[in-house]
């Protein structure tokens, strides 16, 4: 059981430029999408050019490409989290310089890399993306200890579970955990298309894509005391394994591994194996996810867990890739502090693009 705690959230999404907006347009089921210019297809009602549907934050992003459009969302992420928790400024080093920063971003890819020399290695990125986002919030907050994750959607778990270890360790007092990513931007789109992932005409079941920055901050229960900061949730449990793999010696059954990180959270949890009746799930319309969600669904006695009471954020913002466990978490925190989740408890299923699933419940304090 890791009991960390969610002590501030900040977000910029396409449906808010805040974490209580966001969560609030989400909630009420709002949406924003648009059509996307820098990828078009041939609509089969006109047989004229149409971009894609997708979610971008159009005041935000527009105009910037790669890491470029990732440090205009992390800045107004980080300074809604600063903002509403009402943290110290930057002059405050006690405060900030017990705090560690973990920068979650999608996985490197060599195709995309070859349009934008800042992704080619990690050591590229922070150099890139951490040294201007410094600068940009350096008079809000400080982020001398901070450390680039190029990890894709199971990156936020890990750096929970990173985090947890240095908070128990007494490493560091606090961690942000700053995830972003865009799939809106012209070499992400080219990406999607060309793996036929793309929500259009001719792919009924593929994605839209979004864009978001989330920033949690997570804290152990006696540094949060010692600063009488309030619980939006506690993270209880993380886990993560291999997905289904393609080879043929070594295939798992669909779903298999997402059932068994579901019942290991659902395990880590006191009293183990109580009954999780929400879920928000990072499904967004291609079927292989749907497939492995409902698999796994089979697989886990009811009296544990109701998978049919799902919640989907992608239908109101999208695929937001490396940033969406952070939005499920925030999500999550906010249901249970607001008190209109149904239970006190809820699960986060995460299913990644690069074979690997993971889950975590987060619970009230």
């Amino acid at each position: 059981m890791l009991d960390v705690m969610v002590t501030a959230i900040g977000a910029v999404t396409s449906v808010g430029l805040d974490a209580v907006t966001t969560c609030a347009s989400i909630r009420a089921g709002i949406s924003r999408p648009e059509s996307l210019a820098e990828h078009e297809i041939l609509s089969l009602e006109t047989m004229t050019p149409v971009g894609v549907t997708g979610h971008p934050i159009t005041l935000v992003t527009r105009g910037f490409l790669g890491v470029g459009r990732w440090l205009q969302m992390a800045a107004l992420a980080l300074d809604d989290l600063c903002r509403a928790a009402g943290l110290p400024q930057a002059a405050c080093t006690s405060f900030w310089d017990a705090t560690q920063c973990y920068v979650v971003l999608p996985y490197l890819d060599v195709e995309r890399a070859i349009l934008e020399v800042a992704l080619r290695s990690e050591q590229a990125v922070a150099q890139a993306l951490l040294e201007p986002l410094k600068a940009r919030v350096a008079r809000r907050c400080s982020l001398a200890r901070s450390t680039v994750w190029c990890r894709g959607r199971l990156g936020v778990l890990e750096a929970v579970e990173q985090a947890a270890q240095h908070l128990t360790c007494r490493d560091c007092e606090r961690v942000i955990v700053l995830a972003v990513d865009s799939l809106t931007d012209s070499p992400g789109l080219a990406l999607l298309a060309e793996a036929r992932r793309l929500k259009d005409d001719y792919n009924p079941v593929g994605l839209a894509p979004g864009e978001a920055a989330v920033a949690l901050m997570l804290e152990a229960p006696r540094s949060a005391e010692a600063r009488s900061a309030e619980a939006l949730g506690v993270i209880e449990a993380v886990a993560s394994a291999p997905g289904q793999l393609h080879d043929s010696e070594h295939q798992r059954a669909p779903g298999e591994e997402l059932a068994r990180v579901v019942k290991e959270v659902l395990g880590a949890c006191r009293p183990p194996h109580h009954r999780v009746t929400t879920t928000i799930a990072d499904l967004n319309g291609e079927q292989w996810r749907a497939e492995a969600y409902g698999h796994a669904q089979v697989r886990i006695a009811q009296r544990s867990w109701d998978g049919d009471a799902v919640e989907l954020p992608a239908t109101c913002v999208g695929d937001l890739g490396a940033a969406m466990a952070a939005l499920q978490i925030m999500l999550a925190c906010r249901a249970l502090h607001r008190g209109y989740a149904t239970g006190d408890r809820i699960l986060l299923t995460v299913d990644d693009d690069n074979d690997y699933v993971g889950a975590a419940v987060v619970g009230k304090r």
